[in-house]
């Protein structure tokens, strides 16, 4: 644990909607636990955020900015964008940390009528982070919970996080005959 008097704070960018945390470790035990592990749960503008027991193994601050389309470090093609943002983690010292967490960051979206409606299904929303090494977006494995209307992806690696609409193409087999 780092006092907090020697921790150089990491301020979001001052967007409505952003705001930075420091968490202390906390060890998840010698023993696997039944329930499952501590969490800490910080809510942020539809998005839960859970760190669990053993995630992080020193004083972390977590940065979370709400992003817009301009904002974005690349654009996303062929599908719409929902939703957007950054999620960063720093050491005490404000510079990121070397090492990824030891435990997946779970992430749970709580999913507006607009953004549902706009896909035209629930399975057809999709997740991407920003690769900045491949410079390119890559989907995240997600899942979506129909009766809870959300939508929960786990994350290693921090950074820009994109809700979009990816609905499949539509088929027109059928449709303008084919002569004879």
């Amino acid at each position: 644990m780092v006092p907090r008097p020697l921790v150089t704070p990491v301020s979001p960018a001052g967007k409505p909607g952003s705001f930075s945390v420091v968490l202390d470790p906390f060890y998840p035990g010698d023993v696997p636990r039944v329930p499952p592990l501590r969490t800490v749960d910080l809510p942020a503008d539809g998005v839960l955020i859970q760190v669990s027991a053993g995630a992080f193994w020193e004083t972390v601050q977590l940065v979370y900015e709400p992003l817009g389309e301009a904002s974005l470090p690349a654009p996303l093609k062929g599908v719409t964008l929902l939703r957007a943002f950054r999620l960063g983690v720093f050491k005490a010292d404000g510079k990121s940390p070397a090492e990824a967490p030891g435990r997946a960051v779970r992430l749970q979206l709580s999913l507006s009528e607009g953004e549902v409606a706009a896909a035209g299904r629930k399975e057809w929303l999709v997740a991407f982070r920003y690769n900045p090494g491949r410079q390119q977006w890559e989907p995240l494995v997600t899942s979506v919970s129909a009766d809870a209307n959300t939508l929960e992806l786990r994350l290693l690696e921090f950074g820009a996080v994109a809700l979009v609409a990816d609905p499949p193409p539509v088929a027109l087999g059928g449709v303008g005959g084919g002569g004879g």
